[in-house]
């Protein structure tokens, strides 16, 4: 599902001692969490799902290259999360995304970069407006700040940032 792979500031980043992971980091302050404010009404994905595939690659332990083609006609008002099989009308659906994630200073702080694009293939309208596709790049981060208890719990305080550029959405 788009919304869990791709955009996500509250998937997690590994690591191997439990008092450093970062329990939620997300954008619910603007949107739910599975909605992605910088792709909302081009991804499928919560409450409206497409069919599709995806493939993930990680070439270390820190990194990796995720892509994906999805059932694009959510774009032109076609409900595909009620859909039995995918509608396929030519209208499609495709994201990728690269990351990076290290631990910072001495006591190991988890963080992540991630950039990423995505295009919707086939005619797309709406009000007074009639074009053949969209498209966009996204970027986003987290970074845990401060270890309340370092080596004891997770509490402590974790940022993000999430931001989109050369959007054309109909």
């Amino acid at each position: 599902m788009p919304t869990i792979d791709f955009n996500n500031v509250s998937r997690p980043i590994a690591v191997s001692d439990e008092s450093l992971t970062i329990p939620s980091v997300t954008g619910l302050i603007y949107t739910p969490i599975f909605k992605n404010p910088t792709l909302i009404g081009a991804a499928p994905g919560y409450y409206n799902s497409a069919y599709g595939i995806t493939a993930n690659v990680a070439p270390t332990p820190n990194s990796y290259f995720t892509c994906a083609i999805y059932d694009g006609a959510l774009a032109t008002g076609v409900q595909t999360g009620l859909a039995a099989t995918p509608v396929f009308n030519g209208h499609y659906f495709m994201i990728s995304e690269a990351g990076h994630a290290w631990l910072l200073g001495r006591e190991a702080m988890p963080g992540k970069v991630a950039v990423g694009g995505w295009a919707q293939t086939g005619t797309l309208e709406g009000p007074g407006v009639k074009q053949n596709g969209s498209q966009g790049l996204y970027t986003f981060g987290s970074q845990r700040i401060w270890l309340r208890h370092p080596g004891i719990d997770n509490s402590g305080v974790s940022g993000f940032s999430s931001s989109v550029s050369m959007t054309r959405i109909p």
